[in-house]
């Protein structure tokens, strides 16, 4: 009987490791994709971590619109940067994301809607 329960708990643990892992690969697909399509300049891009997914539910409709002003005036992103369609989640999941530019070392945090289809908004962080 024990080992039923043992063995059962190794199963659940690696499908719950698999799906994580899965989310990862997701995440780190869609934030490249994105900036491939928002960066001025991609060819030189290199994503070199992604931190573990999060999830925040504090994030409002003001301060999403915020973020997207903001990332409207950085120096490695195009002006007129396109987010994919769709309303606001309650639920956001956000990522740090390392990456390599033309040489230069940088971090962003990105928000994607709660069933991972979209980056919802971007925050450059200093490194």
């Amino acid at each position: 009987m024990i080992r039923k329960h043992i063995l059962y708990l190794i199963l659940c643990s690696a499908v719950l490791l698999a799906t994580s892992c899965g989310q990862q690969y997701k995440a780190k697909r869609i934030a490249e994709d994105f900036m491939k399509s928002n960066l001025k300049d991609a060819t030189r891009l290199k994503v070199t971590k992604l931190t573990s997914l999060d999830s925040t539910k504090v994030l409002s409709d003001s301060v999403i619109s915020d973020l997207r002003q903001r990332a409207e005036n950085t120096s490695h992103y195009k002006r007129g940067i396109t987010y994919s369609p769709g309303g606001m989640t309650k639920k956001l999941l956000l990522s740090r994301v390392s990456y390599e530019l033309n040489g230069k070392r940088h971090q962003d945090t990105y928000y994607f809607d709660d069933s991972m289809t979209r980056v919802v908004a971007f925050k450059i962080n200093e490194e």
